[in-house]
């Protein structure tokens, strides 16, 4: 009688709070100017049913499950297996509050999974709980050495900030095994019209927190993990019918950074990534929003990194300014053959921009804010660029025009470049490449004429200064030494 009278003040508690929870809300959204508040505009009217959605080896089934008690599932048709036929044993609870500390409403959902006998451990489980508008999930994918956990627990907490309007949810998952290596489990979190799947190798106990931020589009990600083992995370959000994967091969046993992804027009885009550290670990990510680059991989993530990029072979250009220690940068359009590869390995911090037009004639422009080292790569419909600098003080800028009648044109203000290795080539049609140490350049000019013989000249214009120096033009298949002469 005594468990009964608390379970029955903890649901009129319960619904009394959404009450209260609905009419707060209405009057958030009524004065939010953010496209985000959105995923919490609605909060579950009814706590007392929900239904479990499992898929057993494609045996597909939902079932209504009922709030607070010990829900025994049948989830493979088979009523020989597990415990007089039930497979897995449910709970859920749903605990809306106000948090006066920190002004925020909250909703909280627990759920705890336990499996019932040996016999489906080794199948593919996919299991979700959907309360109204919410759905928190499990999958368990037949895979070698794969199995399904003893037990699984969530908690999962969504959130309205009141002050900053900002929204998110937190998910602390606590899988049970006997071994846990070796064994891949996938969680997922729906609301509304965004999703996120969370997949980790190994399935370690994780905590998870996602949040909008006062910045336009800028989402706030933060994971612990449990300490003692290894783990690959990869995250999956599905909006509409856009996706972002953002894969973290070593996860941290924590983890904070900023991450916004922009589109921008012909192609581009802009990633702005912020953290309080760096971190020795490497992220991928592949986006509908990052343009026609829709996979970046930074190997040793850096504390601050703003990047933006037009991939375009005409007017093309990149930006980045980051604080790193040595990071490396890679973008492409395509995993297999790709049309458009960029790379970057930096050390220290940066602050730069390339300008190129990889046509006939055409240029590049290197400018930056600080001095500059980099390697810099970039493949751009079948036009190669390499940019290698160990030291660079000033500008640069290089620019060709090559023909039996052409030109070259190497700048750098007159300020030092320790080292310098630079190429530009497109293999069917044209190429220029420098290579020089200790050299400075105003407006140093080689301008030629092969054709016809008789008219055949070489000039040279402007200054250059030079420990080593090699400029070479290539046509029609072959390379040309150019100058020096000697």
């Amino acid at each position: 009688m005594r468990i009964k009278t608390i379970w029955g003040s903890i649901i009129v508690i319960a619904i009394l709070t959404i009450i209260l929870i609905n009419s707060i809300n209405g009057s958030i959204i009524r004065h939010s100017t953010k496209e985000e508040i959105n995923f919490l505009t609605k909060t579950p009217s009814s706590i007392l049913f929900g239904e479990i959605y499992t898929s057993c080896n494609n045996i597909e089934k939902t079932s209504t499950i009922i709030f607070g008690v010990y829900n025994d599932i049948d989830i493979d048709d088979n009523t020989e297996t597990g415990i007089n036929g039930k497979d897995i044993r449910v709970q859920y609870l749903v605990l809306p509050w106000l948090n006066l500390e920190k002004p925020a409403i909250v909703l909280t959902l627990l759920v705890n999974i336990d499996r019932l006998g040996e016999e489906i451990k080794d199948k593919d489980i996919l299991a979700e709980i959907r309360v109204n508008e919410m759905e928190i999930g499990f999958h368990s994918p037949n895979l070698h050495g794969n199995e399904l956990p003893e037990s699984i627990q969530f908690t999962t907490t969504f959130f309205i900030n009141l002050l900053d309007k900002t929204i998110g949810f937190t998910m602390k998952t606590t899988p049970m095994y006997d071994d846990k290596n070796n064994k891949t489990l996938s969680y997922s979190i729906k609301h509304n019209d965004t999703r996120y799947e969370f997949t980790l190798k190994p399935p370690v106990e994780t905590q998870v927190m996602i949040s909008s931020t006062m910045e336009p589009k800028t989402w706030l990600y933060e994971f612990k993990r449990e300490k003692g083992y290894k783990t690959m995370l990869t995250i999956l959000k599905t909006k509409r019918d856009k996706e972002t994967e953002i894969k973290i091969y070593d996860l941290p046993e924590t983890i904070s950074f900023k991450l916004k992804l922009t589109p921008l027009q012909e192609g581009g885009g802009n990633i702005l990534y912020q953290s309080n550290k760096n971190y020795d670990t490497n992220i991928k990510i592949v986006s509908d929003e990052t343009g026609r680059c829709r996979y970046i991989t930074l190997s040793n993530l850096p504390s601050m990194m703003n990047m933006e990029w037009n991939p375009s072979r005409g007017e093309g250009y990149y930006k980045l300014v980051m604080e790193s220690k040595t990071t490396t940068i890679n973008m492409y359009d395509n995993p297999v053959e790709p049309t458009i590869n960029i790379t970057l390995t930096t050390t220290g911090n940066i602050d730069f921009t390339t300008q190129w037009n990889l046509t006939n004639p055409g240029e590049i422009i290197i400018t930056k804010n600080e001095p500059l080292a980099l390697e810099f790569k970039t493949m751009i419909n079948n036009w190669l660029t390499q940019v290698n600098i160990s030291s660079m003080d000033g500008n640069l800028t290089l620019k060709w025009n090559i023909n039996t009648t052409g030109y070259i044109l190497y700048d750098t203000n007159w300020k030092p470049v320790k080292t310098i290795n630079l190429l530009v080539m497109n293999p069917s049609k044209i190429g220029v490449r420098t290579e020089a140490t200790a050299s400075r350049a105003d407006d140093f000019n080689i301008n030629w004429v092969l054709w016809p013989i008789e008219e055949s000249s070489i000039n040279v214009t402007g200054r250059i200064d030079f420990s080593s120096m090699m400029i070479d033009v290539y046509l029609n298949g072959e390379w040309y030494h150019l100058w020096p002469w000697i």
